[in-house]
């Protein structure tokens, strides 16, 4: 049971799930599968039957494609049946001594691209933590 005290954000995977999607998952995409919305139109059978294939269990097997194939296919869900999260290798830090954000790829620290600097990343990290600490305040 969570803590009703502590601001908790749900990752996707936990969205999905919740919301009745059965997720599928490796090193690189998670794919998430709603039963219940499916419309059998078969575009994903038909796109790999490799990977989506309704007479095995499980039905997807995420090591017959890569990951941009299977990406591409789900996109053509016309139900929205089928949806994926990429697991990107670059993490996100919040360096307290400096107050700012920081990107990293493995333990290389990689640049933003000049059109976003200043855009979203530190503001929301440093938005998520005034509102963890007014949170605790007015506990």
């Amino acid at each position: 049971m969570k803590n009703e005290n502590i601001i908790y954000a749900m990752t996707k995977k936990e969205n999905m799930e919740q919301k009745g999607f059965k997720t599928y998952e490796n090193d690189a995409i998670c794919v998430f599968w709603r039963p219940s919305m499916c419309t059998h139109s078969g575009k994903c059978v038909m796109g790999n039957n490799a990977v989506f294939d309704p007479l095995r269990r499980p039905w997807i097997d995420l090591s017959q494609a890569d990951t941009k194939e299977i990406a591409a296919i789900i996109d053509q869900c016309p139900s929205k049946a089928l949806h994926y999260e990429l697991k990107e290798a670059i993490r996100v830090v919040f360096e307290e001594s400096k107050q700012q954000a920081a990107a990293y790829d493995g333990e290389k620290m990689t640049g933003v691209r000049p059109e976003y600097s200043g855009l979203g990343i530190a503001l929301s990290i440093a938005g998520i933590r005034y509102l963890v600490s007014w949170y605790k305040a007015i506990q």
